[in-house]
């Protein structure tokens, strides 16, 4: 998203993946090799990205098994922010 410079589309065209209603899906073989949209997937990951007015950056990221959930990370992000600088 930071490369994207907030920029959903940017981060569509960065990503290459598949974006639906703001999920992205990114579909990995078991071996982690990046698969296309729409391929029979072993682990999948997807992102729910959504900026709001205020350029804060919210993303829900969760990879999956065949099984369920394996992993989840919640991102919160003032997107003007840098880093090292005084609080």
């Amino acid at each position: 998203v930071k490369a994207a410079e907030g920029d959903l589309k940017a981060l569509t065209a960065l990503l290459d993946a598949e974006e639906r209603g703001g999920v992205y899906t990114l579909r990995y073989d078991a071996d982690w090799r990046r698969l296309p949209d729409g391929a029979d997937a072993v682990y999948e990951l997807r992102a729910v990205v959504d900026i709001d007015e205020n350029n804060m950056l919210q993303a829900d990221i969760s990879v999956t098994d065949r099984e369920g959930i394996i992993y989840t990370l919640r991102v919160l992000r003032y997107l003007g922010a840098r880093s090292g600088g005084i609080i």
